[in-house]
């Protein structure tokens, strides 16, 4: 996750580390041309990048970014592209200014990719009529609402009644969302909070995606004083994510309290069941499918249907993307009837989900040790359960 020299000029701040404006992450394309947030969450991933407790800066226009989206190696016009990922673009006027140029730019040029706004912060009325004049006129928009019951030493500078607020007021303006809960420390994992998040978000969220804490090295000593059990658990750092066992054990029985609430491990999936698409992210049939998902008998009719219709990739669409994606001459295997393809090379994240997206298929590859992006289920990682 470097920058280029050029970009690091017009920022000129040394101690804070910036992303591509636009790169693949494991689900979505992300789209970052304001940088920085205000907020001290002690878990979030930009505290080893300087970008914690700063002034956000903004890096490219509404104009640049959707050129820069168009132009990249990644854009698909049915990816999903996520907003802001480096930022709240809900914490500050400024932020919020930049997201309704970006909105109006993204209607106004008919880019026909959705798009994922991620917040623990209070949606103003005034941006809540910003996405839905952008809905109005054709442009899907998803709000991740962030809630997981944590205190205020986590999420340091969160107001958590403006979260719980955001449920209702979002729905009642008819805007899709989905409840992102993550990650879970021990200490936000006990029943009355479980239970409580969980009530809340069934009321007002089309489907809960459930995901465990990132544990990147550098950040291992940091999370541990929080969660000390971190420092002396196996695995950690190259996990999927993180979990503990109370919270593990409840995801799985949420069923039982919201009959017919979709939970989700894999975002992939509830952003296909959002969108009303069947999977393509090589998940279905898979044991995330069929034991750890929460699924909706609608939405596995509809990956059970596509299924059925689907033809493996060959061969040679194998080798064409693969070097389309810088790995002209590794050695490859298809396996699991075509649904999993096992490349004999390391490959950086954004590699692996793009082509896990540009084939249909599970990706199982090596981790580049250089990949500055955390581990992840797309690139083959799996959970680990503490407690």
């Amino acid at each position: 996750m470097t920058v280029s020299a050029a970009q690091h000029s017009r920022v000129g701040d040394p101690g804070r580390v910036w992303a591509p404006i636009v790169d693949q992450h494991a689900t979505w394309i992300a789209v970052n041309p304001v940088q920085g947030c205000p907020k001290r969450c002690t878990y979030c991933f930009l505290n080893e990048r300087g970008q914690t407790a700063v002034p956000p800066t903004q890096l490219a226009s509404a104009r640049e970014a959707v050129d820069l989206l168009l132009s990249s190696e990644f854009y698909g016009p049915s990816r999903p592209v996520a907003l802001y990922t480096w930022t709240d673009v809900m914490a500050l006027p400024a932020s919020r200014t930049h997201l309704a140029a970006l909105l109006e730019e993204w209607v106004r040029r008919a880019v026909p990719s959705p798009v994922v706004l991620i917040t623990k912060c209070q949606v103003p009325d005034e941006t809540i009529a910003v996405i839905n004049s952008a809905r109005e006129r054709g442009t899907t928009v998803l709000v991740y609402l962030s809630y997981s019951g944590l205190s205020r030493e986590v999420e340091r500078g969160i107001r958590h009644d403006a979260i719980v607020a955001n449920f209702p007021r979002l729905a009642e303006a008819g805007i899709p969302i989905v409840h992102y809960w993550r990650p879970v420390f021990p200490d936000s994992a006990d029943l009355e909070t479980m239970c409580r998040v969980l009530d809340h978000a069934a009321r007002y969220a089309v489907c809960t995606v459930a995901a465990g804490l990132k544990v990147e090295p550098a950040a291992l000593d940091r999370l541990a004083e929080s969660w000390p059990e971190l420092a002396s658990t196996p695995g950690v750092t190259e996990a999927e994510g993180v979990y503990p066992r109370l919270f593990w054990e409840f995801m799985h029985r949420t069923w039982q309290r919201h009959p017919g609430y979709p939970l989700f491990h894999t975002n992939s999936c509830a952003l296909s069941f959002v969108l009303e698409r069947a999977d393509s992210f090589g998940v279905f049939g898979s044991p995330i499918c069929r034991q750890r998902n929460t699924c909706p008998v609608t939405q596995r009719e509809r990956c059970t249907a596509a299924d059925s219709r689907r033809t493996p990739p060959s061969n040679d669409e194998i080798r064409a993307a693969l070097t389309r994606r810088g790995l002209p001459e590794v050695s490859f295997s298809l396996v699991e009837q075509g649904r999993e393809l096992i490349i004999d090379a390391a490959a950086e994240t954004n590699v692996a989900a793009a082509l896990t997206q540009d084939l249909g298929v599970r990706i199982r590859v090596a981790r580049d040790d250089g990949d500055a992006y955390w581990s992840s289920g797309t690139a083959g990682a799996i959970p680990v359960i503490v407690g």
